[in-house]
């Protein structure tokens, strides 16, 4: 079949065009303990990349070729580039974030929840906002009436997420550039916000208590909220899977001495 380019451009219209590698920021929460204010760093960070995600797995062979079967994700590092203002406030953000992470006054590791980020987001945003179609909007008010700025598309968020390394700066008298504060981080997992919205919808539910067990599928059924113990707030309602059972429980009768 030869190439149709009416096709090809009515495909990427469904789409909304195309996603461009500019449309993006980061927001980071700093660590309170750091004692610094990191949001401004979104109108510097001049580079990233949205994470990967690589499915580790292993060979099972009951009898002739093998067949892999997953059996742990992995996540590489993460390395944000930060164009420098002229008081280096983002250099020393990071130095004493580092410092936070190992003390220079003994070089002994804090505790991870001293250091770790509460919150690391990159967000991907479109060209174009999204209007409607051309049939419905029938006169200049609607027109007028339309927020047609970026729309956000899509969200990375990184959970246990610390630098790990800040590279060379590089000084030069034959150059008048300017400087650019590369930082690694390491994590320990990411999500979508399309993921974590489906889970959230799956925390929602209603539980069918008639519902039978099914493979790996049991009924869930709703627990009472729990609190975070390292951070002192409620967690989101947990559901714990519980296999409804086809015959009665005898009481159980607990005897003490006198």
């Amino acid at each position: 079949m030869a190439f149709n380019i009416n096709q090809f451009r009515d495909h990427f219209g469904k789409h909304d065009d195309f996603a461009k590698t500019s449309k993006f920021d980061v927001r980071i929460t700093a660590p309170t303990k750091l004692g610094l204010n990191a949001t401004d760093l979104r109108f510097q960070c001049e580079t990233t990349e949205l994470p990967g995600y690589t499915v580790n797995t292993v060979d099972g062979r009951y009898y002739g070729v093998a067949s892999p079967v997953a059996s742990f994700p992995t996540f590489g590092d993460l390395t944000l580039t930060f164009i420098c203002s002229g008081d280096f406030w983002e250099k020393k953000l990071f130095d004493k974030w580092l410092n936070l992470v190992i003390p220079v006054e003994s070089y002994n590791p804090e505790y991870r929840e001293v250091y770790l980020a509460p919150s690391l987001e990159i967000n991907q945003f479109s060209e174009y906002g999204f209007l409607p179609p051309a049939s419905e909007l029938r006169n200049e008010t609607a027109v007028a009436g339309i927020d047609d700025r970026p729309k956000l598309m899509y969200k990375v968020q990184f959970f246990n997420i610390f630098p790990t390394t800040i590279a060379p700066m590089n000084l030069n008298w034959a150059d008048d550039g300017i400087h650019r504060l590369v930082v690694t981080f390491r994590y320990e997992y990411w999500t979508t916000g399309d993921i974590e919205k489906a889970n959230l919808d799956e925390l929602s539910r209603p539980s069918d208590p008639n519902k039978r067990a099914s493979g790996s599928q049991p009924p869930f059924v709703e627990r009472t909220q729990l609190t975070d113990p390292l951070r002192g707030q409620a967690s989101l309602p947990i559901k714990s899977p519980v296999a409804s059972l086809d015959f009665p429980i005898p009481p159980i009768n607990i005897k003490t001495k006198t």
